[in-house]
Parts: structure tokens; C-alpha cells; sequence
């Protein structure tokens, strides 16, 4: 096995910085839905502040992405004056 070879080469993942999957979710529903500090969540997913903070916002930006394209403002009338 050559070490210039990279099919050969076997690629660890990375354990830094989480990026696919659950753990950004439960990062983000961790921080919102228990008022959780930067360093509880720190201290529960064994990552660093920057990378709690990096994840977080990066799901911010996802869930308001998604407001945008989902969520439908009323049409006024459908809405009878109350009075």
C-alpha cells in the first residue's frame, strides 16, 4: 500500500466538526428548547464553543430558510372585521 495512493488510503471521519446527520439538530433543539448556554452544549456534545456556535447558526439559517419557502402569510380576506 502506497501512501500517495488515495484509493488505498483510508479516510477516518471527522469527529471535529459535525456537520450531516442528527447532532447539529440536536445541537440546535439542545440550545433553544432548554435555554441551554453555549457551554452546557458544549459540555453534552464534546465539541468547542466555535463549533457549537458555527453548527447552531448553520441550522438557524436552514430553519429560516424554510419558514421562508413554507410558511404562507393569510390572505386578508379571509378574515371578517370583528366589531
Amino acid at each position: 500500500m502506497s501512501l500517495n495512493d488515495p484509493s488505498e488510503r483510508q479516510i477516518e471521519p471527522n469527529r471535529e466538526t459535525p456537520s450531516d446527520g442528527e447532532e447539529p439538530l440536536a445541537i440546535f433543539l439542545k440550545i433553544i428548547g432548554e435555554n441551554a448556554s453555549n457551554r452546557m452544549a458544549q459540555e453534552r456534545f464534546q465539541q468547542s464553543g466555535d463549533t457549537i456556535s458555527r453548527v447552531f447558526y448553520k441550522v438557524l439559517d436552514a430553519v429560516v430558510e424554510l419558514y421562508t419557502a413554507i410558511v404562507k402569510q393569510p390572505d386578508a380576506s379571509q378574515f371578517t372585521p370583528l366589531g
